[in-house]
């Protein structure tokens, strides 16, 4: 079990190389959870994702896929809702994230144009349980048990 407290979702990128981009959104705690990416034998460092309720998948701007070395030119690209009913192009391609050493083999969406990292369901399918307690600002990450 993991707990993490929410941040203001701007300060969460400063001292990460892979994105040196400001994100300015609305100013409200949000909660977010340690990864790292990793495709064959490359992984990032520690990023601190924006887990994401309402999302149906894990959405990475795309210098994460350049860092990686995964090669989108053969991976399919559709448009993908995102909040307040606009829509991105993405391209799709199987990465894997590392969460508290367990490594979780998921499927990306890769973007030019979103400049922040969202974990959206398809990464809240791999836990026991997520809880998000908002009176005291934390989210709870459990995983299922090794033997399950």
């Amino acid at each position: 079990m993991a707990v993490y407290r929410y941040n203001y979702f701007p300060d969460i990128h400063e001292g990460f190389d892979i994105l040196r981009k400001r994100v300015l959104i609305e100013r409200v705690d949000r909660p977010k959870a340690p990864v790292a990416f990793a495709y064959k034998k490359i992984k990032t460092d520690i990023v601190w994702c924006l887990l994401d309720s309402g999302a149906d998948d894990i959405i990475l701007n795309n210098e994460f896929a350049v860092f990686l070395k995964i090669d989108l030119s053969k991976s399919p690209e559709f448009e993908t809702q995102v909040v307040g009913g606009g829509s991105i192009k993405v391209k799709r391609h199987p990465m894997d994230v590392i969460f508290e050493k367990r490594k979780l083999s998921l499927m990306a969406d890769f973007s030019d144009t979103h400049p922040f990292p969202i974990l959206g369901r398809v990464f809240f399918k791999c836990f026991e349980s997520i809880n998000f307690r908002q009176p005291e600002k934390t989210t709870e990450l459990v995983l299922p048990s090794k033997s399950n």
